[in-house]
């Protein structure tokens, strides 16, 4: 039978104290005691006594830790640290990559959105344009119509006055069949009317005074009372449209038609004023006295009478003696006198 060696008891404190404060693990644990029980075993066959080891977890003096985990090192622990610094580099470049991408995008919305805006404003003032044109093609359109209405209006009037009487002067040229150029025929006729005596010129004013009587008489009755009023009236609203269309033409505020612009669009029928007093008919004007004899002391009293009579010029208000000054600086010429007046 094989002994078995055993440890001599002055070893065994040495033993100890080396086991001491040594970790022994569980599976070295489990070992050491299956050798032991195969000792025991072998010594049992062989019919020996062997002295049985005592087992591992009742040896004295022998410490051990269970579950504990070793602590991380000083350099772990600094790559730890710059680990997450760099991820925190990075998250902070993500941000600034972020708003500089929202920095972008908000620019280009607001160049998108300027480009929109100024492709709206010009389509607007295309469009304002337009209306304004065709506001004042419509604006020349009511213009003409009120242009040929009263040109209509007109020529329907004229057509029911008697023509104007012919002063002394062209009484006389009318009787005349001169030749030549027209101012051989001015200088042939101015020389043949002052070879005449005032014997030979009365049939001329006589005439003269007769068919303007006769024209007086006519302006001065009911009929042409009537027309003539109706004719002055006429005149008048063209003269006023005409102001309105330079007016218009000129620029009016913000491109807006004016008032009376609006106006011509339709024409509105106006009333007609009411009709004059009746007056008898009478022989003459009733001219100024002192003006009427200062004409006839200048041979043109018949020219004042005709002027005086003429609507047109009648409309200005302007007094006799303003009349006769017309006719002495225009040469005793009626339609001279008159375009004068009315052009002051």
């Amino acid at each position: 039978m094989a002994e078995v060696e055993q440890t001599p008891m002055s070893e065994q404190p040495q033993a100890e104290e080396a086991m001491e404060g040594a970790e022994v693990a569980p599976e070295e644990e489990s070992e050491r005691n299956e050798v032991g029980e195969a000792e025991a075993q072998e010594a049992a066959a062989e019919g020996g006594s062997v002295e049985a080891a005592p087992p591992a977890e009742a040896s004295a003096g022998v410490k051990r830790k269970r579950g504990s985990k070793p602590l991380p090192s000083l350099e772990s622990l600094a790559a730890r640290i710059k680990a997450l610094q760099a991820e925190a580099d990075q998250a902070d470049a993500a941000v600034t990559e972020l708003e500089a991408a929202k920095i972008q995008r908000l620019k280009e919305l607001e160049e998108q959105l300027e480009r929109e805006r100024a492709s709206a404003d010009a389509a607007i003032a295309a469009k304002r344009t337009s209306a304004s044109s065709k506001r004042a093609e419509a604006n020349r359109a009511s213009q003409e119509y009120v242009k040929k209405q009263s040109e209509a209006a007109l020529a329907e009037l004229e057509a029911s006055i008697p023509k104007k009487p012919k002063n002394v002067y062209f009484l006389f040229l009318s009787e005349l069949d001169l030749k030549g150029t027209t101012k051989e025929r001015n200088k042939q006729s101015q020389e043949l009317w002052n070879s005449k005596t005032a014997e030979e010129k009365q049939k001329y004013y006589e005439k003269a005074k007769e068919d303007l009587q006769k024209y007086n008489d006519w302006c001065v009755s009911d009929e042409g009372n009537k027309i003539l009023t109706e004719r002055n009236t006429i005149l008048k609203e063209s003269l006023a449209a005409s102001k309105e269309a330079l007016a218009g033409a000129l620029g009016g505020e913000d491109g807006q038609p004016s008032q009376a612009a609006k106006a011509l669009e339709t024409p509105v029928k106006r009333s007609r004023p009411a009709p004059a007093a009746r007056t008898a008919p009478s022989k003459e004007p009733a001219l100024d006295e002192n003006v009427a004899q200062e004409a006839e002391k200048a041979d043109l009293l018949p020219q004042l009478r005709n002027l005086f009579c003429r609507p047109d010029v009648a409309a200005l208000g302007k007094s006799h003696q303003e009349l006769l000054d017309a006719l002495k600086a225009n040469k005793g010429m009626v339609n001279a006198a008159k375009h004068a007046l009315l052009s002051a």
